[in-house]
């Protein structure tokens, strides 16, 4: 019997390539299939977000949307109560017309949160719902940069989450390095948590972004005053009320810090030309009129923000300064609680307030501390 042939006769070379490329082409095969999945596997960039969109939202083909957007940032640009009102009510409408446009969301978001940080609501009223319209941007568009800056507000203002919060606040500053307001944001959350020297260092880098900014001028004064450095706030208010001398907020911290560091004649000048409500002094003038030792005059302060409070929402804050100033500790501190209970504007500074500082040796002042989850050092 003839021997059977050597196996390479039996199976020719060109067989041999034959299954190598097959195996090739099944390997790339598999490589090619694999390639789609991994580019539309979300590729966090803080554990968070993925970097592209699930949906398109930035896009809308509704000619009503964008003259809603336009009459909506317009509104929030003028900044007054009324103002922020109108502006909700336009996103809500640009909502309606288009659910997955992103900016309508971030704007109503943003809204929500400048309507309680300035008194104008109560927060419970708006921040949940800051929250939700915040997490719906950041849904459509994760690099909807208004998103997370607004995220981040709800989250100081309503659920005191403050890492979270800072984390948001950068991720906004890194989709918008040259938007003034997320780096201003992110100074203000600085110094809230006892850090100084970086809120004036980060506040300082913000201004570079806009100098004639009256809002960063104001801004930066802000920051100095909770750092602790009132003198140096001085100049910055200054400057800002050079810019705008209209801006009824940077005169109530004038006078406040003019109050705080003794010069109460300039202190009360500054107060005087706040707007009053419905001719009613402001609570400024009272607190001026505290720290001078003219208790009557503030105690009538004091009286007309009750009544005044009746009628309309007044943050808790107001009276915790206004009783502080008059030395009434457990007044002082029944308002500070009420504040954090009600997350009334301003008591995320609660660790840092100079004008509160008297009170803080207190066991109730402490706790507030505590619920506000300011109680760590740094």
């Amino acid at each position: 019997m003839q021997d059977s042939p050597p196996r390479h006769k039996r199976f020719p070379r060109r067989n041999g390539w034959g299954a190598l490329l097959l195996s090739f082409a099944a390997v790339a095969a598999l490589v090619w299939w694999s390639l789609p999945a991994k580019r539309n596997q979300p590729q966090p960039a803080d554990q968070e977000a993925a970097t592209q969109p699930r949906l398109t939202s930035q896009a809308t083909l509704s000619a009503g949307v964008v003259q809603l957007m336009v009459t909506g940032n317009a509104a929030v640009a003028r900044g007054g109560a009324d103002d922020l009102r109108r502006a909700r009510s336009a996103f809500e409408q640009a909502i309606e017309r288009d659910e997955r446009y992103a900016p309508a969301h971030a704007g109503l978001a943003q809204a929500l949160v400048q309507l309680a940080a300035g008194g104008a609501e109560r927060a419970e009223q708006v921040l949940p719902l800051a929250v939700t319209h915040a997490d719906r941007a950041i849904e459509l568009d994760p690099a909807e940069a208004l998103g997370w800056q607004a995220l981040a507000q709800a989250e100081v203002q309503w659920t005191r989450d403050w890492p979270r919060a800072e984390m948001h606040y950068r991720r906004a500053v890194a989709l918008a390095p040259r938007t003034e307001a997320p780096a201003r944001l992110l100074a203000e959350l600085l110094v809230a948590t006892r850090r100084g020297e970086e809120a004036v260092a980060q506040g300082l880098s913000a201004l570079e972004l806009n100098p004639t900014s009256p809002a960063l001028q104001e801004a930066i004064g802000l920051i100095y005053r909770f750092a602790g450095r009132g003198a140096e706030a001085l100049p910055f208010f200054g400057k800002a009320l050079e810019l705008d001398p209209q801006g009824s907020t940077t005169v109530v911290w004038q006078a406040v810090t003019l109050a705080d560091l003794g010069r109460l004649d300039e202190a009360m000048a500054a107060a005087l030309r706040v707007p009053a409500d419905a001719g009613t002094p402001t609570w400024v003038v009272g607190y001026v009129h505290a720290l001078a030792g003219r208790r009557r005059e503030a105690a009538d302060v004091f009286n007309g923000l009750a009544v005044r409070a009746t009628r309309q929402y007044v943050p808790a804050v107001q009276f915790a300064y206004l009783s502080a100033a008059l030395g009434e500790r457990g007044q002082a501190l029944d308002w500070i609680e009420t504040g954090v209970r009600e997350h009334s504007p301003w008591m995320h500074m609660l660790a840092v307030d100079p004008s509160l500082g008297r009170l803080r040796d207190e066991p109730r002042f402490k706790a507030a501390l505590t619920a506000m989850k300011l109680d760590g050092e740094r």
